[in-house]
C-alpha cells in the first residue's frame, strides 16, 4: 500500500512539473517562427559591396540546416554567383538562438535590391 501511495505521489508530481514547464514555455506557432527567421535573414543579407556589374536586384534561393548549436549549414544556394557567394559567407556568421528552430531544414528566398542598399 505504501508503494502505491509513493508511486501515485510521484506520478502526480511529474504531471504537475510537466504542466508547469509547458506553462512557462508555451509552444510558439511554427509559421510565426519561420517568418521571423526569414525576416531576420533578409535584414542580415545586405546588397554585396563587391558587385561590379549593374545588377539592380537579384534573388537567391537558399536551403539550409539549423544545427543543434544554432549555426547554419547551407546545403543548396542558387542564384547569381556573386550573390550566392555572399549568402554562403554571411550564413556562417548567423547564430540562431531560438531552440524551436534547431535541428530543422529551411528553404527561403532572399531578395537583394540595389536601391535599398
Amino acid at each position: 500500500m505504501k508503494n502505491l501511495k509513493v508511486i501515485a505521489i510521484a506520478f502526480v508530481s511529474v504531471i504537475f512539473l510537466n504542466a508547469a514547464a509547458i506553462a512557462s514555455n508555451p509552444p510558439v506557432p511554427a509559421a510565426e517562427i519561420n517568418a521571423s527567421l526569414h525576416n531576420t535573414l533578409e535584414k542580415v543579407m545586405d546588397y554585396p559591396s563587391n558587385v561590379d556589374e549593374d545588377i539592380p536586384n537579384a534573388r537567391v534561393w537558399v536551403t539550409f540546416d539549423v544545427n543543434e548549436d544554432g549555426t547554419l549549414n547551407a546545403t543548396n544556394v542558387q542564384g547569381e554567383q556573386v550573390f550566392v557567394d555572399h549568402v554562403k559567407k554571411e550564413l556562417k556568421n548567423v547564430q540562431v538562438t531560438n531552440p524551436y528552430l534547431h535541428g530543422k531544414t529551411y528553404m527561403i528566398k532572399i531578395v537583394f535590391n540595389k536601391e535599398m542598399r
